[in-house]
């Protein structure tokens, strides 16, 4: 396994799948990849584009299945993400024939394997990038034949057509780029930058499929939301599940740094809107009840609770980032406003924030992930197996004491205030475990003095 050196403490774990620290194996993509083709049947929608996708779908499988000897080149990585871009809207355009529950469940396993794909991507040697030169080659239409020989410029990937659209001379206009799939383009290739350009192949094959289902998610945040009347066990389990894969693919889509996505990209991907960020707030610090239900082996429960502390972490550092100063002026001046304004104005933004987050239960989801993954870590099949939890009980005190600083006088405010001094009890009983499981480490001399600054920063 080859481990990424990232930000997320858990990369060091044997069994943790961190944002592409690893390549997924050929046989786990081609099992998302084949389970994808059980959600088509049900669904309503035309004939014929439903066989192209299944198609697709089975053909991208296939060479998965074999890549222990075929080799992970950019046509399999782009062929594979134009199945899993087909699926998604295929899946969008066809969704009021399905249930809610089917629904959740399929477009769950469809952003997982969309995120599975692009960490795939991060194998290829032979990746294209922007700006980087090629010829076209191979060739067989009478059209195409006449470009065979020429060389191009790479401009992007077009994730709906698995393509790369190339621009033959540096002064054509976007009409007359052509799509060109990547076995019939021949790069040049600098092999001692072989590995940072297969970071960048990924990072912007991510991003064009991201493109591509950003009106998926913002739908589905919204469904989210509307169809919370149902069952509220079935409920909670759902939309945790499709929550979690939806943050993964968006993660790995990203690329930036793994885990680094900063609140200022959620408050873009949620629109701005308070309740929907929190809303996903709450699903995701939910999503560990996923692993607590769900009949697993040992070692595949291991290592998806490994990938679900990853995921949590990843999303409290991006979620509680949406109450720093610098997501209310991301972007913008605040021109010659003097300190009291902007004062007034940051109290308003973490007020609305804070108290959209008390209205929908994030404090009590909150709480739990952190109870969670103190939990995880002590109850270690041996001594040091996991590393304390850093991440989530310093955000969560931080969070508490950033919304208790003494702001606006206003009835909200002191809702939201109350509501906080409720929680106390649990706030402190989250804190005593972690501190119980420091010690514990660092009596057995297992630990680092990160832990020592993190308890000083929650106390």
């Amino acid at each position: 396994k080859r481990r990424n050196r990232g930000t997320s403490q858990w990369a060091d774990c044997e069994s943790c799948v961190p944002f592409g620290a690893m390549q997924a194996a050929g046989e786990a993509l081609a099992g998302h990849l084949e389970g994808l083709s059980v959600f088509l049947l049900p669904l309503a929608a035309d004939q014929t584009r439903k066989e192209s996708v299944l198609l697709q779908l089975q053909t991208a499988a296939g060479r998965w299945s074999n890549a222990a000897t075929e080799v992970v080149d950019a046509d399999l990585a782009a062929s594979s993400c134009e199945a899993v871009v087909a699926m998604i809207r295929l899946l969008n355009d066809g969704k009021e024939s399905l249930p809610w529950a089917a629904r959740c469940a399929s477009y769950a396993c469809s952003f997982l394997a969309l995120a599975r794909t692009v960490q795939a991507f991060e194998e290829v040697r032979d990746g294209l990038v922007p700006g980087q030169v090629v010829t076209i080659s191979g060739l067989q239409s009478e059209a195409g034949a006449r470009l065979n020989g020429l060389q191009g410029i790479v401009q992007r990937f077009h994730a709906q057509s698995g393509r790369y659209i190339v621009a033959l001379n540096t002064e054509d206009p976007p009409s007359e780029w052509k799509k060109v799939r990547a076995l019939n383009l021949i790069p040049v290739i600098d092999e001692s930058a072989a590995q940072s350009m297969a970071v960048e192949f990924a990072r912007e094959c991510g991003r064009a499929c991201l493109e591509v289902v950003a009106d998926v998610f913002d739908d589905l945040l919204v469904e989210m939301h509307e169809e919370g009347d149902i069952d509220e066990a079935l409920s909670v389990f759902l939309h945790a599940q499709l929550a979690t894969a939806m943050w993964e693919a968006l993660v790995c889509c990203m690329r930036d740094g793994g885990a680094q996505l900063r609140g200022s990209a959620l408050l873009e991907l949620c629109g701005d809107d308070a309740t929907v960020c929190s809303l996903l707030a709450r699903h995701l610090f939910s999503a560990h009840v996923t692993v607590q239900v769900l009949p697993l082996p040992d070692d595949e429960k291991s290592q998806a609770v490994r990938r679900t502390l990853a995921l949590q972490e990843s999303f409290a550092r991006a979620y509680c980032g949406l109450y720093r100063p610098d997501v209310l002026w991301s972007g913008e001046d605040p021109g010659d406003a003097g300190i009291a304004a902007l004062q007034e104005a940051l109290d308003a933004h973490i007020l609305r924030f804070s108290s959209s987050a008390v209205q929908l239960g994030v404090l009590v989801a909150f709480v739990d992930a952190v109870d969670f993954h103190v939990s995880w870590a002590a109850f270690g099949a041996a001594p040091g197996i996991c590393p304390v939890p850093l991440a989530l009980p310093v955000l969560l005190f931080r969070l508490v004491c950033t919304v208790l600083v003494p702001g606006k006088s206003t009835e909200e405010a002191g809702t939201v205030r109350r509501h906080f001094l409720l929680l106390a009890p649990a706030f402190l009983s989250a804190c005593e475990s972690f501190v119980a499981l420091a010690v514990a480490r660092l009596t057995a001399k297992e630990t680092t003095d990160d832990v020592l600054l993190a308890s000083q920063a929650m106390l």
